[in-house]
C-alpha cells in the first residue's frame, strides 16, 4: 500500500485529497497480462459523438414504471437518429474525490449534429421531462471524435478515468502536467487511450460547469499505476496538476463484459 496527497491552495485554504491504493490479492497481482483476455471494444469513426453517461436510478415504483416507458419509447426514438449504446464501465474505486459514481455508460451518435437534431425535436420533449422522475442524477459528457479509433478495455488490465476542471488563473498548467507525465506513464507500461476536450456537459440536477477534459488511461496492472505514483516524472510535474485544476477527480474503472 502507498499513499500520496494532492494539495491545493485555494483562497488560502489547503484542501488535501488523499489517494490510498490497496494491494490486490496475490492471484490478481501475479496474473499473466500476456494471457488472452476478454475485452469491451468500442469502435468510433471520425466525427462520431462519444457520450459518457453517469446515471443514478431512483428506487420508487413510479420511477421504475417511468423507466420502462423511457426504454420502450425514448430509446428507440434516439436510435432512429443513430444513437447506440456501446458498453459500460463500472466504477471500482474513487481514487481522488469524494463521490462514488456507480457506472459510466458509453454511447455514440453518428455526429454531433445528429445528437442536436434529436434533442431539438418536439417529440423528444415529452420523454425528456421524465428524466427527473427516473433518475436522482443523470449526467452526460459529450465530445466528437477527431479521428477513427477503437477503444479496448481488457478485463485483465487496470484503467483510470480522470475528470479535470481547469483553473482559469493558470489554464495551461494542466497540459504541462499531462505532457510532463507522459514519459513516466509510458515507462511503467501505461498508455493514454482517449481524451475528451471541452466535452458538452448536460445534467438535470447539477448546475455547475462540467469538466474541461476527460482522460482514459490503461495500465498493465495496479502495480504499474502504483509505480507511476512514485515516479520522478509525477513528482516533478504534480505542481502543475495542483495549479492547473480547480477540481480533479480520478476513478478506477472496469469494463462490463457480456
Amino acid at each position: 500500500m502507498f499513499t500520496f496527497c494532492i494539495r491545493k491552495f485555494v483562497l488560502g485554504f489547503c484542501i488535501v485529497n488523499t489517494l490510498v491504493l490497496f494491494q490486490t490479492s496475490v492471484a490478481a497481482s501475479t496474473q499473466d497480462t500476456h494471457t488472452p483476455s476478454k475485452s469491451l471494444k468500442v469502435h468510433l469513426k471520425k466525427d462520431n459523438l462519444l457520450s459518457i453517461i453517469n446515471p443514478k436510478n431512483k428506487k420508487s415504483d413510479e420511477a421504475k414504471a417511468a423507466l420502462k416507458v423511457y426504454y420502450d419509447k425514448a430509446i428507440p426514438f434516439a436510435q432512429s437518429y443513430g444513437y447506440k449504446n456501446v458498453g459500460a464501465l463500472t466504477v471500482a474505486e474513487t481514487l481522488v474525490g469524494e463521490d462514488q459514481p456507480g457506472t459510466f455508460v458509453l454511447a455514440k451518435w453518428p455526429s454531433e449534429e445528429a445528437d442536436v437534431a434529436f434533442e431539438s425535436h418536439p417529440d423528444w420533449q415529452q420523454y425528456k421531462i421524465m428524466r427527473p422522475i427516473i433518475w436522482e442524477e443523470l449526467n452526460f459528457y459529450k465530445a466528437p471524435v477527431s479521428e477513427e479509433t477503437t477503444l479496448h478495455f481488457f478485463e485483465n488490465k487496470f484503467y483510470t478515468i480522470a475528470f479535470a476542471w481547469l483553473d482559469q488563473a493558470h489554464p495551461k498548467d494542466y497540459q504541462k502536467y499531462m505532457k510532463g507525465i507522459a514519459p513516466s506513464v509510458e515507462a511503467v507500461g501505461g498508455r493514454f487511450i482517449h481524451t475528451m476536450k471541452n466535452p458538452r456537459y448536460v445534467s438535470h440536477t447539477d448546475q455547475q460547469p462540467g469538466p474541461d477534459q476527460i482522460t482514459f488511461v490503461e495500465w498493465d496492472s495496479l502495480k504499474a499505476f502504483d509505480k507511476f505514483g512514485t515516479s520522478e516524472g509525477f513528482k516533478q510535474h504534480a505542481k502543475y496538476l495542483n495549479s492547473g485544476t480547480s477540481q480533479f477527480k480520478l476513478y478506477q474503472i472496469k469494463p462490463i463484459i457480456r
